[in-house]
């Protein structure tokens, strides 16, 4: 029996939902271990001007390293060093550089000045996602004990971002979100902390801003995101909604 014209509409309708439920059901998160021995990573630029790239899971994170350690105009963003050791990524910015003795100390130094801080200038880590992520968790490691506050900043950005010359006034017209602080108190071990689940493409982390007169030091161990999908539940509905139909659909031609 050849099947009927809306029957065969039915059938590629529910088709076409079937192929797009594996992308709406992806929810695996994926984790950028930024330790020694974690995520691949490919290095490119100089000392103040190191990009350190990361694939994991198809994408790719640009990270790179900033302080209010500009000039023109003053206390505006300036490129820092971006190192890796074994609790994760740190800092070292350009006015840290020049009272530890140069270049060579932000290149081998992997211990407690390579951190990122608030002490003096305010060290920055920009994450550029290769896509729009859902940004679940941060995890720090102190070098140490020291506070563990945090703030940063979730947004929509241009891939690759150049913050040189702007000042923390003028990331929303980068296209960050306000500013979001999470307050810890001192410690030494590991500390996870969410980020609320928002989306965007780009992730700026520091140390509490403005400091509040506790040393806050610590280093970037891990990201944790997600996939920006269109949710679950309006999927799943169109799917069910669409076998239903088939089914009488079905049913009718079988009668006929």
């Amino acid at each position: 029996m050849t099947a009927s014209p809306r029957f065969r509409s039915l059938h590629l309708l529910v088709l076409a939902v079937l192929s797009l439920a594996p992308a709406l059901r992806a929810t695996a998160a994926t984790t950028w271990d930024f330790r020694n021995g974690g995520a691949p990573e490919t290095v490119v630029g100089g000392v103040f001007s190191i990009h350190r790239i990361f694939a994991v899971d198809g994408m790719t994170v640009d990270v790179t390293a900033w302080a209010n350690t500009g000039t023109s105009p003053a206390g505006s963003f300036a490129s820092g060093y971006i190192g890796r050791y074994d609790t994760g990524l740190g800092v070292c910015n350009q006015g840290e550089a020049q009272v530890v003795g140069g270049l060579s100390n932000c290149v081998f130094d992997g211990g407690i000045r390579n951190q990122v801080d608030n002490v003096g200038q305010q060290d920055l880590v920009l994450f550029v996602f290769s896509e729009t992520v859902r940004l679940d968790a941060l995890t720090i490691d102190p070098f140490g004990l020291f506070g563990r506050d945090v703030s940063f900043w979730i947004g929509d950005t241009a891939n690759p971002l150049n913050m040189t010359g702007v000042t923390f006034a003028g990331l929303p017209g980068l296209g960050f979100g306000a500013q979001q602080d999470s307050l810890n108190g001192i410690g030494s071990e590991p500390l996870t902390i969410g980020l609320g689940g928002l989306t965007g493409n780009a992730l700026l982390v520091g140390a509490r801003y403005p400091a509040d007169g506790l040393v806050d030091k610590f280093k970037i161990r891990s990201i944790t995101t997600s996939p920006a999908v269109v949710p679950v539940p309006a999927a799943a509905w169109l799917l069910v909604s669409g076998l239903g139909v088939l089914g009488v659909a079905r049913r009718r031609a079988a009668r006929g």
